[in-house]
């Protein structure tokens, strides 16, 4: 509240910096948690394509679960 008392738009723009600071980190750490992840599910199941046949959805499987989501 004093630095808003002292200078109004430095207060606006610290306060967006600062959102942006944040907003950026947390992607940041998001992206690494899902690099890590991802590299992980590789090194224990291989890569997706090689289990794209076996994991394919058939039309009842979908059915399933659009009435499930509904």
């Amino acid at each position: 509240m004093a630095l808003m008392r002292n200078n109004y738009n430095f207060t606006i723009v610290w306060t967006m910096v600062f959102i942006a600071f944040f907003a950026y980190f947390f992607l940041s750490a998001s992206i690494v948690g899902f690099e890590d992840g991802f590299d992980q599910t590789v090194n224990e199941k291989g890569y997706p394509e090689d289990f794209e046949v076996s994991s394919a959805w058939t039309w009842k499987e979908y059915i399933i679960w659009t009435i499930s989501w509904m």
